[in-house]
């Protein structure tokens, strides 16, 4: 959940509960759902800004009236049709990047920063492209979901 940068803002689990107001015994229970994921960090796991994002976002479809147990449901039916795609799209970015990189650059710390640029390029403009794609569907079958229920 990190933003590629070197200096993105880490957070303990105390202060995650804090940030989001919720207890960190259900957070270890979010986590231990696979639903959000923690980091070492000076030894330590540490949870990102955009994890207290997350949290927050899970918060208001709670205060919007989903149920605890039918959000978790959800979102681990997402992790599970969504792990294939996410290892075909590491695949492709691995055998045509990192490999090419790899075989025609010389090894080295340019090299290396040549990748890390890489990878957080493609991150970023995959995240971006899964995240309308999602956004779009859900307005759509909304939408229709609306105009079926009023005829």
């Amino acid at each position: 959940s990190d933003d590629g940068s070197a200096a993105a803002e880490r957070l303990t689990l105390d202060e995650l509960a804090q940030r989001t107001g919720v207890s960190p015994a259900l957070l270890v229970a979010i986590e231990r759902e696979g639903l959000l994921f923690s980091h070492e960090h000076d030894g330590s796991a540490t949870y990102s800004a955009s994890d207290a994002a997350l949290v927050e976002a899970g918060l208001r479809l709670l205060e919007a009236g989903i149920p605890l147990a039918e959000l978790l449901e959800l979102a681990r039916a997402h992790d599970r049709a969504v792990r294939p795609i996410v290892e075909r799209a590491v695949e492709l970015f691995d055998h045509h990047v990192r490999r090419p990189m790899r075989d025609y650059e010389a090894s080295g710390e340019d090299a290396a920063q040549r990748l890390v640029d890489a990878f957080n390029a493609t991150f970023g403009a995959t995240t971006a492209l899964v995240a309308h794609h999602f956004g779009s569907l859900l307005l759509e079958t909304a939408q229709q979901r609306v105009e079926e229920s009023g005829r």
